[in-house]
């Protein structure tokens, strides 16, 4: 009974019709060429984006590469970093990947970016050591405002440098 039953399946998805006389042909319609590059697609995106955006907000994603970093991975974390986009244990529980949203380190707290980054006891011991803690704004509970203000700050590279190896 088992061979029948795969063998009426085997049946049926032979019996379905491909229609292989049309050609597919991509056309990205937002180039006049039709032609898609990633130039192209970053043309499109920043220009739909940021029509819907402040100036401010322009301003956000731009200072990070004028920063005066040795390397464009820095500068590619700080972006990743500020869109919320590395996969931290709160992150990755939410899109059910982990069932531990846990801090690995302390076990203390959710592993968010602002936790990893600053909250963690263990961050915390190495902003105390670098002085970095003793800034009015450093306890800022929007990450991303607290990250920039800490990385356009005059020691920003260590504190990015920092930040990338936490």
């Amino acid at each position: 009974m088992n061979g029948f039953v795969l063998h009426v399946f085997q049946l049926q998805i032979q019996s379905i019709f491909i229609d292989e006389s049309p050609q597919d042909i991509k056309i990205w319609t937002h180039f006049p060429t039709g032609m898609y590059s990633v130039k192209s697609g970053y043309q499109w995106l920043t220009s739909n984006f940021l029509s819907f955006a402040s100036q401010t907000q322009q301003e956000t994603w731009q200072w990070i590469w004028k920063l005066n970093l040795p390397e464009n991975l820095l500068k590619h974390f700080i972006w990743l970093a500020m869109h919320g986009n590395i996969p931290m244990n709160s992150f990755r529980a939410g899109r059910h990947l982990t069932l531990d949203s846990s801090c690995k380190r302390c076990r203390v707290g959710i592993e968010s970016l602002l936790h990893t980054f600053r909250d963690c006891p263990l961050s915390l011991a190495i902003w105390d050591a670098l002085l970095f803690n003793k800034d009015t704004n450093f306890n800022s509970q929007d990450f991303n405002w607290w990250f920039k203000h800490c990385a356009l700050a005059p020691n920003g590279n260590i504190f990015v440098i920092t930040c990338w190896v936490l």
